[in-house]
């Protein structure tokens, strides 16, 4: 028999199943050893990280970082991310972000290599920037993150290129959160990034970032106690960033573009009244860059920077851009060696030059990719903002060099909304040759922009429906200044690919938000016979439908409050002339004013119920009113201005919000007074009188203002005893306190209103069917009579606020206490002519 030979361990060599067992046992044996030998890697550095000594920890994050990286499995485990995380101690990392080079003479327990720094350094980042990266948002937010922060910043001086890199990565990550936004700016120090914001455009977004996200959350009540601190060092970054970037004339555009995106979707925490620090060096760096041959691109930038910086700074930065003294920068003409031009004359040119060859495009550019037109309209409606807000400043330089002169020019200022005030304007007065060539090109760029408005208007009106839309496209005649029905709003883009973006309504096209309004303010100040003909013909109806838009829903998107209320200037302008009137007439324009007037004026609070009064006799005020003394008042003869746009807002009283809609309505009834056709109505064009509106809306508009008569007797307190006058030394009272006096004469403009269109009812025979609701406009009249001193309200404003009184309107006063009394008289004999 033959011996079986034994292998080593005991396996029958003749036997290959027994040689293939013994050998799989014997690599499961290997394996075992090679376990107890090599730990898990990540177990091992996490204990690592946990000793007590840096240079075990140093070890334990070096055997981290490459698992990080390399170990995709990591990636989808959150539990594993977190655990790494929390093992790593925040003191460590600080440490190793603090870690510098040691001195000559190797001084300094701490002082290292300078490889073994940047290593360190390296190493703390690297680790730092794959956990921003790896750690959900709530982590990120957590205060361990937030230690880091400061040295991160730090480090930036001592890291090289790619760990500069990604410790910029790694603070934009963590400014995406309000809470780290916050703590980036809490740092003392922050100059380490703020010295690289010219060269690094990480660096410039790090700060962007982080005042954008600041401002975002909602302050707690510690974080408004500490509002003036965050203000003040938001006040000293911005400066940083315009010192930083100050003679970098090529990178400037990257500053101009970032200050934009953060002004306009903050609200810095600054008084109006006072110009940040940072501000008059900004202004410098505008002018400059558009004095100096700009490209188009730095001219879109600082247009839509100085746009911003009006809407923030309305109260110091249109002094600051306007200036054309001396000591500000100007270009000389060098194709002539003429006069150096100033800096208005420049920034205005551009603007114009950049509208008109710009316009022309956009309806082919809307039709094909409406994204496009909506980024070419931002800076052309930042343009016309400046544009507006220079028109102003311009009219209210005009007007303050002819007060030597003795022109009144305040009727005109209010119903413009241009302030009367003694405050220096925002522009030095222009040399006469410079305002001709610019009232000429703003004229040129004004007619190019009501051909633009027509033919958005004419394109979407002629854009077809598909058969099956339930509503016509045709725009009648007698509905045509309802404007184009809904379907019709949104008929361009149903041609569209539902995956393209679809182009704006006009009541949300923002360049129609702001060109209308620059437009509507040329037409009433530039007295302009052809501009003022080209607007009633092609845009009276247009303009009818933006100011009315929804009004019947009585939201604060249409009407004199809404963004178009400004239109109201453009229509006052078209009512000069008697082809105006016609096309007024013709699209209603009556009724969509007299429909906002019924808002406004339903919504003032009623002083007391309107029993009594709607059941007083309409003689007795006759007789009463024989007995009653003149009336004589102290209070400054202000009229008060229409409201500022919805851009420029901020939250007010009570009572200065009833001021705003008082103020609206008087130039509603301004308007409307306006375009009724008398013998005392002031038209430019003598060749032909305006035709009076059609009987039938006469009457209809008549019926819609009596309604208003119950209203407004609701706010005009009864007097119950005799009033004392100046010339009496009498002691008496009234019900209730004098009436602001903004009040009182949009009463009497709306008692005037109703005499007019009642005079023109004929024949006269139809005129008694309103007998109730006139002898209510009657009693009005008599009750604003027997009311005693009227103060009023921006003089009680004064007062309260200042604590002073203003002594040198007082002799005006008396003027315009005299005035209305004579208004009021001639109002009562007026109706009594007509039989009232």
């Amino acid at each position: 028999m033959a011996t079986r030979e034994k292998g080593p361990h005991g396996a029958d060599l003749n036997d290959p199943a027994s040689l293939m067992e013994k050998a799989k046992e014997e690599e499961e044996k290997e394996e075992q050893r090679k376990q107890q030998v090599a730990p898990d890697p990540l177990d091992q550095a996490l204990a690592f990280l946990s000793s007590g000594d840096d240079t075990t920890k140093f070890v334990g994050l070096a055997i981290l970082k490459p698992l990080l990286d390399n170990k995709s499995s990591l990636l989808h485990s959150p539990e594993v991310i977190s655990k790494a995380w929390n093992a790593i101690p925040a003191k460590f990392l600080e440490r190793l972000l603090r870690a510098q080079q040691a001195s000559k003479g190797g001084a300094g327990r701490e002082g290292k290599s300078k490889e073994e720094a940047s290593a360190m350094v390296s190493l703390a980042v690297g680790v730092i920037h794959t956990f921003a990266v790896l750690l959900p948002p709530e982590e990120m937010e957590g205060g361990k993150m937030s230690r880091l922060v400061d040295g991160l910043v730090g480090a930036l001086t001592r890291s090289s290129t790619e760990s500069s890199t990604q410790i910029l990565q790694t603070l934009i990550s963590f400014c995406s959160h309000a809470k780290g936004a916050s703590a980036l700016l809490a740092i003392s120090d922050l100059s380490p990034l703020l010295e690289l914001v010219s060269q690094n455009a990480l660096a410039l977004d790090v700060v962007k970032y982080a005042l954008i996200n600041h401002h975002s959350a909602a302050p707690t009540v510690s974080e408004l106690t500490e509002n003036s601190d965050s203000s003040a060092r938001v006040d000293k970054i911005i400066s940083a960033l315009v010192l930083g970037f100050r003679g970098e004339k090529e990178e400037i555009r990257a500053l101009f573009d970032t200050l934009t995106d953060v002004l306009s979707r903050t609200s810095l925490p600054q008084a109006p009244s006072t110009p940040p620090s940072w501000l008059p060096r900004l202004t410098t760096e505008i002018r400059s860059t558009l004095q100096n041959r700009p490209t188009r691109a730095n001219i879109k930038s600082a247009t839509l920077l100085s746009a911003c910086l009006l809407s923030t700074y309305p109260a110091s930065f249109p002094r600051l851009l306007f200036q054309s003294t001396a000591s500000s920068p100007a270009t000389r003409d060098s194709a002539s060696n003429g006069p150096s031009k100033p800096f208005p004359y420049i920034l205005i040119t551009l603007l114009n030059i950049d509208i008109r060859a710009t316009m022309p495009s956009l309806l082919e550019i809307l039709a094909s990719n409406p994204a496009q037109y909506q980024e070419e309209t931002r800076s052309l409606a930042a343009g016309y903002d400046i544009l507006t807000t220079f028109i102003r400043a311009l009219v209210e330089s005009l007007d303050t060099s002819d007060l030597e002169s003795g022109d009144d020019s305040d009727d005109n200022n209010e119903e413009a909304g241009l302030s009367s005030t003694d405050a220096e304007p925002a522009l030095d007065l222009l040399p006469p040759d410079i305002l001709l060539s610019l009232r000429k090109e703003i004229a040129e760029t004004m007619s190019v922009t009501m051909e633009f408005v027509r033919d958005r208007w004419d394109a979407l009106s002629a854009v077809p429906l598909s058969a099956s839309s339930a509503t016509s496209t045709t725009i009648s005649s007698s509905s045509a200044a309802a404007g184009p029905t809904t379907p019709l709003l949104t008929a361009a883009s149903s041609a569209q690919s539902p995956e393209q973006p679809q182009p704006p309504p006009l009541q949300n096209d923002i360049l129609f938000l702001s060109a209308l309004p620059a437009l509507s303010l040329w037409l009433h100040e530039d007295d302009n016979a052809l501009l003022r003909h080209e607007a009633s013909t092609n845009l009276t109806e247009i303009l009818l439908y933006l100011y009315g838009g929804s009004s019947s829903s009585n939201n604060n998107n249409s009407g004199i409050t809404g963004p178009f209320g400004s239109l109201t200037l453009a229509l006052s302008a078209i009512l000069e002339s008697a082809e105006g009137q016609a096309a007024f007439h013709a699209f209603d324009g009556a009724g969509v004013l007299i429909e906002d007037l019924t808002h406004l004026i339903n919504d003032l609070p009623s002083a007391h119920p309107t029993s009594s009064s709607s059941s007083s006799s309409p003689s007795s005020p006759s007789s009463s009113e024989e007995n009653a003394p003149a009336s004589s008042s102290t209070g400054l003869p202000s009229t008060p201005t229409p409201p500022p746009p919805l851009s420029q807002s901020q939250p007010r009283s009570s009572s200065y919000e009833q001021h705003l809609r008082t103020a609206s309505a008087q130039t509603l009834l301004s308007l409307l007074q306006k375009s009724i056709p008398t013998t005392t109505s002031t038209i430019s064009t003598t060749s032909t009188t305006p035709p009076p509106p059609p009987a039938s809306a006469i009457q209809t508009h008549l019926a819609s203002l009596l309604k208003l008569h119950e209203k407004f007797l609701s706010l005009v307190p009864v007097v119950t005893t005799p009033v004392a006058t100046a010339s009496s030394g009498t002691t008496t009272s009234t019900t209730s306190s004098a009436l602001p006096w903004a009040l009182q004469e949009t009463i009497t403009r709306y008692a005037r209103l109703c005499y007019s269109l009642l005079s023109l009812i004929s024949p006269p025979s139809a005129r008694p069917k309103y007998s109730d609701q006139i002898h209510g406009v009657v009693e009005l009249v008599h009750r604003l009579r027997r009311l005693g001193l009227m103060v009023p309200y921006h003089r009680e404003t004064a007062e309260r606020e200042t604590g002073e009184r203003e002594h040198e309107h007082e002799g005006e006063d008396e003027e315009m206490e005299m005035e209305m009394e004579e208004e009021l008289a001639s109002l009562l004999q007026d109706f009594a002519d007509l039989g009232f």
